[in-house]
């Protein structure tokens, strides 16, 4: 299913989407991501982003004690309450032929070895095969079928990639993407001690096994597309993290990577510059709001360089640009015509209402730490910001689209450059995408000043 990983045509120009998301990628798990904080618990090999949209099933595996079972219990939950994933994922059950343990939940059913021999041969599973356990013995286990016409996601055991030939279908692993549940085999052992006691007091020799070698929780670090680090500071963010993942691959598969505007097909080439960065910046102002006070909060002379160096990446690129059209606030009109100059423009700059920022209501003009309410805002609800008096993500999308709409319909094949503010720009790219635009600060990757960003 994978290709190999895809690179920059043009280093300071992010392409696309999926290019966005490899860019946060980090191969060292103690590493934090920069920008919007994305994923910091998962570990992402970045050839598996690419072609999300031909997933056909989801498949976490994990040795015990690794979080496997919690995280499919959210899962679980979001499958029926969360907006983007309810009524499109399905997580069906585990059948073992094992008595149950304590700590089992309703997740996990017991039938006995004929029970789901005959649910084998009936059609009735999704996946099934044979675990061979510490004392050489083995047991039958199984998962249901899934509903058709919804994404399956499969949690088992490591068996199903130690020993493929145990398991059935034959073609399981066509077009599947694997997550690692990933914790310290150290970590571990106190996790299953106070988990199931009874294991180390009354079957030593299984509590053995399961913290062997064999069944080290580092098995599923070479053969997952995704590692999920389950332990430390890491474990507060997976739930969080899983979710927004496995949203990324619904949107994906519902192949939301083209704007509803001309219905995928754009007729001319749109790239965001994001202002240098600014006085407000400096200050860590909110400054939103189009008034007379905008005057005073232009471009700084470190944005002054920002804007330089991002026409010459675009002039030495070979990007040329037809048109700039640029927010009406000060930062932006400043930014605007320092590209200009620099990268050799000599056209009309148009000034455009749709791409001024968005008001950040109440917080206008305090300090930027106010931004953080408002973005959890938006993530509770899409019209969540209204709060604060601020500007919802909706209506910010709905503006720019009304302003490319125009465009389109009296140009073609140009190359625009919009000069415009953080959130427009991550909103507008969301929109894009096909993404809800609430949802810009999860899946697009930060716009920092003087950044140049392909929209479409």
């Amino acid at each position: 299913m994978l290709d190999r990983e895809k690179q920059f045509v043009i280093p300071a120009v992010e392409r696309d989407f999926f290019m966005i998301i490899e860019s946060m990628v980090h191969q060292d798990q103690n590493i934090q991501h920069e920008g919007n904080g994305l994923f910091k618990s998962l570990r992402l090999r970045p050839e598996c982003l690419a072609n999300l949209k031909d997933v056909s099933k989801i498949i976490f595996i994990g040795s015990s004690a690794t979080g496997k079972s919690h995280i499919q219990r959210a899962v679980i939950s979001a499958s029926n309450s969360d907006g983007l994933l309810s009524g499109k994922i399905i997580v069906p059950r585990r059948i073992v032929t094992r008595p149950l343990r304590p700590d089992d939940g309703k997740e996990i059913i017991h039938r006995s070895s004929e029970e789901l021999k005959l649910m084998a041969s009936n059609g009735m599973l999704g996946l099934y095969g044979i675990k061979t356990m510490e004392d050489g013995r083995t047991e039958l286990f199984g998962l249901e079928k899934p509903e058709a016409g919804k994404l399956p996601i499969f949690f088992a055991n490591n068996v199903i990639v130690k020993k493929p030939q145990n398991i059935q279908p034959k073609s399981l692993f066509e077009q599947a993407f694997i997550i690692g549940m990933y914790t310290p085999d150290d970590q571990r052992e106190i996790r299953l001690r106070q988990r199931s006691p009874e294991l180390f007091q009354g079957n030593a020799s299984e509590a053995k096994f399961r913290l062997s070698e064999e069944e080290s929780s580092r098995i599923v670090i070479p053969i997952s597309h995704v590692i999920v680090k389950n332990f430390g500071n890491f474990e507060s963010m997976v739930e969080r993290d899983v979710i927004k993942l496995l949203q990324l691959v619904v949107l994906s598969r519902e192949k939301k990577l083209l704007t509803e505007i001309t219905d995928g097909q754009l007729k001319n080439h749109y790239i965001v510059l994001r202002h240098g960065k600014s006085v407000a910046n400096a200050e860590g102002l909110i400054m939103s709001q189009p008034n007379k006070e905008q005057d005073i909060f232009g471009i700084t002379s470190e944005g002054e360089d920002q804007i330089r160096l991002a026409a010459y990446v675009a002039r030495n690129s070979g990007i040329k640009i037809d048109t700039i059209i640029t927010s009406p606030l000060k930062r932006c009109t400043d930014s605007a015509s320092n590209f200009a100059q620099a990268y050799g423009f000599y056209g009309e700059i148009k000034t455009r209402s749709e791409l001024r920022e968005r008001d950040f209501g109440i917080f206008d003009g305090r300090p930027s730490i106010n931004y953080r309410t408002v973005y959890s805002a938006d993530q509770d609800s899409p019209r969540g910001s209204i709060a604060y008096r601020a500007e919802t993500p909706g209506n910010v999308l709905k503006r720019v689209t009304s302003l490319i709409t125009e465009i389109e319909e009296t140009n073609k094949g140009k190359t625009i450059l919009l000069v415009t503010h953080a959130d427009v720009g991550e909103i507008t790219q969301a929109g894009l995408h096909g993404l809800p635009p609430e949802t810009h600060r999860f899946f697009i990757h930060k716009l920092r000043n003087g950044q140049l960003r392909a929209m479409a």
